[in-house]
């Protein structure tokens, strides 16, 4: 090597090192204070700003950290401290809060974006600095409420935290205050904290335990592991001489169907006076409320999409914005604790609607989402793939003592046992329905009910024990299937004695929903002569009123449009080898009844009816990016994200109307009606539309999910 090029290589090696030491990897600009301003980010020898779609509080914390700042206040959208110059190199940011650096944090490929600088995010850091090193990530605990004589969910007792040991300790109550208080109460599942009223005598406390000082929470954590704690070196060092005692809202949930929240999961409103912005009021089984917020198709209690009604409508949440402390506001709204996951990207399904809301900045403490700052209703470019979700913390039961499944292939199916007075039996499966299993998974922790089984008999020989359980009537709801209305009868008898009740668990399943628009545009009145309907005829698609004048049939045709915004693919219960064969149409039919359509007076009488088989479920249209799987003449089923299309030209896509009078009427059409086929969600299988009748045509008004209404 000659001396100038050693020369030259020291020079390169030089700048790149003073390019890298000189400058740092974050500053923050356009303020006059240093913990305050615009974020920007070096890179290629340039500054650069960052988008504000996807902030959160958690890459707030990061910034200010990695600036020596002991963690964030709070972030500020619309470029607050003017537009930064250069270009913008981080968009799409989502940080979990433990990250070294903001770019060790999920986020577009750098200087890929959809923003203008009058995006750029600030951020506000808590000004004290920190001299050294940040803390390594904080311990994560689990936390119970120690009251012997209470039976869950307990809310009230002595406070305790499980380390790594697996041992249970107690808290010094030194500096403890409501803001911890509410924050160990929404890691425990309950909504909010109160002054404790028991009495506790100094044994209760186990002070020999006492491990932890001096919680320090800002109020909106998830967990109490998200605060400020010291380690306690004794016990001699807790001046109060106590540990925490804690009372928590008293559980609205329990056993007990009557004394839980409503348990599809909706928040209410605070009463308003009339006025011409509020929302219309709904009628519930628990009473008229104004809905405003609820969580769908979860497999379990407190978890599930997130929607929120607006202008008449229910509609979903976008992802910008979406963290723990938004989160957090829902879950208290709904009656559960703080939030312990957020979920994106559709991870319950796609919903339906509009994209109501978007850009949401929450500061925690709000009684309601629609109270935190959010950008102009359905104003964003998001789609209902990036619906978010949440899972809340709820009080904890042990639900599983009671049910257990036993003789099946795997540990997600078998034969459902209950226990009674201690004693183990089964449950008689004569009136055992998708609704009962589903409770059943839910409660065993086993996800979503993938079919229910009415009888077990091939999962081997005839087991021993009685059958002590029937008659079993679930909504779906209940956290228990004792919470279910059942009868307890030692040796029940059942229709077959093999008739012992099953389920098949899955953690996920398709969620089939009619598409309105579709049928609104194809709907109208035909009239064809009953020569034309003899295949129709054997399959009951016709009503038994007398024929026209002429011979002929007065039907409204339509096309039935099914979407699966589900998890997994729709397939028929049943085998290939067990569809039934009809012999007129020349066709399977893999469920005999696939939808039901139903014609309903203004007074609730049904005048007309329908139904269609499916004799062909395929992938008739994919949205893009996704390839269609199913068609009629291979393996059947509706895939993740497709459509199948039973278009209004086709046998049996029609109510047959002859005989009935003019006037208005409601039609309903409900798929998958018997719940044959496991869903996330059967709540939006069923839609209602206003129909007017002039006798020589047909006018729909209003359509809405029958659940809406």
């Amino acid at each position: 090597m000659s001396g100038n090029q050693f020369i030259l290589i020291l020079v390169v090696f030089l700048w790149n090192y003073g390019s890298c030491q000189g400058y740092p990897k974050v500053r923050l600009s356009g303020s006059s204070v240093p913990h305050s301003g615009r974020v920007e980010i070096f890179h290629n020898g340039a500054y650069g700003t960052v988008c504000d779609d996807g902030w959160t509080i958690e890459a707030t914390h990061v910034v200010c950290r990695e600036l020596g700042f002991r963690k964030g206040e709070t972030f500020h959208y619309d470029s607050i401290y003017g537009p930064g110059g250069g270009e913008i190199l981080l968009d799409n940011t989502r940080c979990r809060g433990d990250e070294a650096s903001i770019l060790d944090c999920d986020h577009n490929t750098i200087g890929r974006h959809d923003c203008t600088h009058a995006e750029d995010i600030a951020v506000t850091c808590i000004s004290l600095p920190i001299t050294e090193p940040p803390p390594p990530p904080r311990e994560r605990f689990e936390l119970r409420l120690r009251n012997p004589n209470a039976v869950e969910p307990i809310f009230e007792g002595i406070l305790e935290m499980q380390l790594e040991d697996d041992k249970w300790r107690t808290i010094c109550a030194d500096d403890w205050n409501i803001d911890a208080a509410r924050v160990a109460c929404g890691h425990l599942g309950f909504k909010t904290a109160y002054k404790p009223t028991a009495k506790y005598k100094n044994k209760d406390y186990k002070r020999k335990t006492m491990i932890r000082t001096s919680v320090e929470c800002v109020g909106t954590e998830s967990l109490l592991s998200d605060c400020e704690i010291d380690e306690l070196e004794h016990r001699k060092y807790c001046k109060s001489r106590k540990a925490v005692a804690l009372k928590c809202e008293p559980a609205e949930y329990g056993h007990k169907f009557s004394n839980r929240p409503n348990p599809i999961g909706t928040g209410k409103k605070p009463e308003k006076k009339p006025g011409k912005n509020n929302s219309p009021e709904v009628q519930s089984e628990q009473g008229n409320y104004n809905p405003e917020v609820r969580i769908k198709a979860g497999a379990y209690i407190g978890e599930g999409r997130v929607e929120v009604f607006h202008a008449g409508k229910w509609g979903t949440v976008c992802n910008v914005g979406w963290n723990l402390v938004s989160a957090s506001v829902v879950c208290r709204q709904l009656g559960f604790g703080s939030a312990k996951e957020v979920i994106f990207d559709a991870g319950f399904g796609q919903g339906i609607g509009p994209v109501w809301l978007w850009n949401i900045n929450c500061k925690g403490n709000e009684k309601s989402i629609l109270d935190c700052y959010h950008g102009s209703w359905n104003g964003s470019s998001c789609t209902h793939y990036d619906d978010v979700g949440v899972r809340c913390n709820v009080p904890k039961h042990d639900l599983k003592k009671d049910v257990r499944i036993a003789g099946g292939r795997w540990g997600s199916e078998g034969r459902v046992e209950v226990k009674v007075d201690n004693t183990w039996g089964y449950v008689c499966g004569d009136s055992w329905n998708m609704l009962d299993a589903l409770v059943v998974c839910r409660q065993l922790g086993l996800g979503y009910a993938r079919q229910s089984l009415p009888s077990t008999r091939y999962y081997g020989n005839r087991p021993r024990g009685a059958m002590i359980m029937s008659e079993v009537h679930c909504t779906g709801k209940e956290w228990s299937l004792m919470d279910c209305p059942h009868t307890i009868r030692t040796n029940t008898t059942c229709s077959l004695p093999n008739a012992r009740a099953g389920v098949i668990c899955d953690v996920a399943l398709p969620d089939v929903i009619l598409d309105v628009h579709r049928l609104r545009e194809y709907l109208y009145l035909q009239d064809l002569p009953r020569h034309l309907l003899r295949c129709a005829a054997e399959e009951g698609c016709l009503s038994e009123a007398p024929d026209n004048y002429g011979g002929s049939r007065r039907l409204i045709r339509f096309s039935s449009v099914i979407m699966n915004r589900g998890l997994a693919v729709f397939k028929p219960f049943l085998q290939r080898n067990d569809w039934v064969w009809h012999a007129c149409h020349l066709h399977f039919h893999s469920m005999e009844v696939f939808s039901t359509y139903d014609l309903i007076s203004r007074d609730g009488e049904k005048v007309a009816e329908g139904h269609k088989a499916s004799f062909c479920l395929e992938d008739t249209e994919c949205d893009p990016g996704h390839t269609k799987r199913f068609t009629c003449t291979t393996e059947q089923g509706i895939s993740v994200n497709c459509k199948d299309n039973y278009k209004h030209s086709i046998d049996c896509q029609w109510i047959d109307i002859t005989g009935v009078k003019s006037g208005n009427y409601i039609l309903k059409i409900h798929v998958n009606p018997d719940r044959f086929v496991g869903e996330t969600d059967y709540d939006n299988n069923e839609i209602q539309c206003e129909l007017y009748y002039s006798g020589y045509s047909v006018s729909p008004g209003r359509c809405h999910y029958s659940y809406d209404l």
